[in-house]
């Protein structure tokens, strides 16, 4: 088999524990294609298709490249007891898809996608003549790689020109724009705008796995990007905010701090270690921080003043020490995602023009 230079690191930059590399099932490929659901992950593989077996209407339909990364414990506690299975009762002529349709369907696999452009597998002469054609031009490794190192001098600024990096740097203007208004003390618009800035967090991811053959050297920035971003309206911002409330007193100042020391902590596992191998984050996520400030800026007039500053700073408090706790909180699905937009669209919309008035 032969694959793009490339196809390795688009594997090792998909922020999923696990994941395969596929290619568009296109004439005259066949074989086995995995069926992809709308979060990006393989819903289900078909064995033994061609292009010709499948009608024109079904969409999301990709062949697998036999590459795949796995994460160490998804090979201890999935793959090698599953393997071991199937051996063990007599399946030793079994596919690979067949091992991992069966550990999908089950649950018990989350296996996300790296879509590459170039590839060949070559079992019969036509293959070998496709392969010759498709890699025949291919400059020599070294070449291509100097090349590229000098080319990506001097241009920083060109990783924006992407959609999922600019509704990330516009995200990262919302929480400047918060923060702008928490040092004026204008908190419910601060809370108002940082809503905006959650909402960008959740966009840009979805707007970046539905780019096809998105540049892995973009996607690299973009997850860098996305992580300033995160640090900025998920510690920096809300530490702003918390002291404010809390006169900068004697407790708001330590949670404060505490809120920014967790969200770098946090910020720094997850960018070396990802998710669990079940899907799940390790402690409870920045992103949660600025809606439920929402929440307690909503609610502020049924309460007294003092009342207020001591539960918003005793649930801040509380809140740092869960975004490092060794609990594993499920990844939002689609309709938490909706409920969180609607509600960010509804709170800083009566946020906004109560601070106005």
């Amino acid at each position: 088999m032969l694959f793009e230079e490339n196809a390795l690191r688009y594997l090792s930059l998909v922020d999923a524990p696990d994941v395969a590399a596929v290619a568009s099932f296109d004439p005259p490929i066949q074989g086995s294609i995995a069926l992809l659901s709308d979060r990006g992950f393989i819903a289900g593989l078909r064995m033994n298709q061609t292009a010709e077996k499948l009608s024109e209407n079904q969409l999301r339909l990709f062949k697998t490249m036999n590459l795949f990364r796995f994460a160490a414990p998804t090979l201890r506690s999935k793959i090698v007891p599953a393997l071991d299975n199937i051996i063990s009762s007599g399946g030793i002529l079994a596919y690979t898809e067949e091992l991992l349709t069966h550990l999908i369907e089950r649950g018990v696999l989350q296996l996300a996608v790296a879509r590459c452009l170039k590839w060949c597998e070559i079992d019969t002469e036509g293959d070998l003549r496709t392969a010759e054609r498709t890699f025949a031009r291919e400059a020599p490794i070294g070449s291509v790689m100097s090349g590229r190192r000098q080319n990506e001098e001097g241009q920083m600024l060109k990783y924006l020109w992407d959609p999922a990096n600019v509704i990330t740097t516009g995200g990262i203007i919302f929480s400047s724009v918060s923060l702008f208004f928490a040092v004026l003390g204008r908190l419910e618009l601060a809370v108002a705008a940082a809503l905006w800035a959650v909402l960008s967090d959740h966009l840009d991811g979805v707007v970046a796995t539905r780019i096809k053959n998105r540049d892995p050297n973009v996607a690299k920035m973009g997850k860098s990007l996305d992580g300033f971003g995160d640090i900025l309206y998920g510690a920096v911002l809300l530490a702003v905010i918390v002291m404010q409330v809390s006169h900068a007193s004697l407790i708001g100042v330590p949670t404060a701090t505490a809120l920014l020391i967790a969200g770098a902590i946090r910020l720094s596992y997850f960018a070396n270690f990802g998710k669990s191998s079940d899907g799940r984050f390790l402690g409870v996520p920045l992103s949660y921080d600025i809606p439920l400030m929402a929440v307690a800026f909503v609610a502020r007039p049924f309460f007294a003043d003092e009342l207020f500053v001591a539960l918003t700073v005793s649930i801040f408090l509380v809140l740092a020490g869960l975004h490092v706790a060794s609990i594993r909180v499920p990844s939002p699905n689609t309709a938490l995602y909706v409920t969180i937009s609607i509600f960010a669209i509804v709170a800083s919309t009566t946020l906004a023009l109560r601070g106005l008035n």
